[in-house]
């Protein structure tokens, strides 16, 4: 009779913590394709060109790096949303390795849940309590079955928070070293609000008319390049004056992609989700 008891406890125990570890293992995540993975769906066309431009800007201004990502269900790996906003991020490598400077906006449709995990490096600048607040003031796109809206507007909330304290270092240090040439605010506002226009005007134009792949485009003096990788096609277009001030600012872009892929950042185990 013990050993039968003995045996049941060692079943028990068995499946407890050797299968689930063993179907982790199993579990694959789904692999980076730019900065915005809509796995499930729910960004429309606008929604994903005004991301894509957010990120893309905050990246080239602080080196700070957004991921957004949509999923229809996370049940095969095992993991609550939190702990796999966690497992995601590290598997990307979300931010620059050196500066852990990443934030990932996942949002899991079955679960009905929106988490904002934040790298060691941002946590001064997203804590948890602002993260928290960033979730609360937008929840209602989600409960409104507005994603795409709710997640442009997480996503400008994060890259508002980063680029703010981005600038607002920028002109502590200028000031204390007694300079009197630092950009005011307002002008680097209006500067940021002008170049993120341009860039989404032009990833809207930015699909070639042959094979509607997204085209890479590039600013060379007075004019803007696009180019197809995949046709090749390629045509020129005459910039115009205000174009050319915010090109100036952001001298070349990329109408899909992010390069090489994240920079190899670490999560730091902060930041707060919500449920809708």
């Amino acid at each position: 009779m013990m050993k039968k008891v003995l045996f049941l406890i060692i079943i028990v125990v068995f499946s407890s913590f050797v299968l689930p570890s063993v179907a982790f293992a199993e579990y694959s995540f789904p692999k980076p394709n730019g900065y915005v993975n809509d796995y499930a769906g729910v960004i429309d066309q606008n929604g994903y060109d005004y991301l894509t431009s957010l990120i893309e800007y905050t990246e080239q201004n602080t080196s700070s790096e957004i991921a957004v990502v949509t999923l229809d269900s996370i049940n095969e790996s095992g993991l609550d949303t939190k702990s796999y906003a966690v497992k995601l991020f590290e598997q990307w490598g979300i931010g620059k390795k050196e500066k852990n400077n990443g934030v990932l906006i996942l949002l899991v449709m079955d679960q009905r849940r929106i988490e904002i995990e934040v790298g060691y490096g941002l946590e001064g600048i997203l804590p948890d309590g602002k993260a928290g607040r960033i979730i609360r003031d937008r929840i209602n796109y989600f409960k409104n079955d507005s994603y795409s809206e709710g997640l442009q507007w997480i996503a400008y909330d994060v890259s508002n928070a980063i680029l703010i304290d981005d600038v607002n270092s920028i002109n502590v240090n200028q000031r204390d070293s007694n300079s009197l040439d630092y950009i005011p605010d307002t002008i680097y506002i209006f500067f940021v609000a002008l170049t993120l226009a341009t860039t989404i005007m032009l990833k809207k134009k930015g699909k070639c008319p042959k094979c509607k792949n997204r085209m890479k485009y590039k600013f060379e003096k007075a004019f803007i390049v696009y180019t197809c990788s995949k046709c090749h096609y390629k045509r020129k277009e005459k910039r115009k004056y205000w174009m050319i001030m915010a090109g100036s600012s952001s001298s070349s872009g990329s109408s899909g992609g992010f390069g090489g892929g994240f920079g190899g950042g670490s999560s730091g185990g902060g930041g707060a989700g919500g449920s809708f």
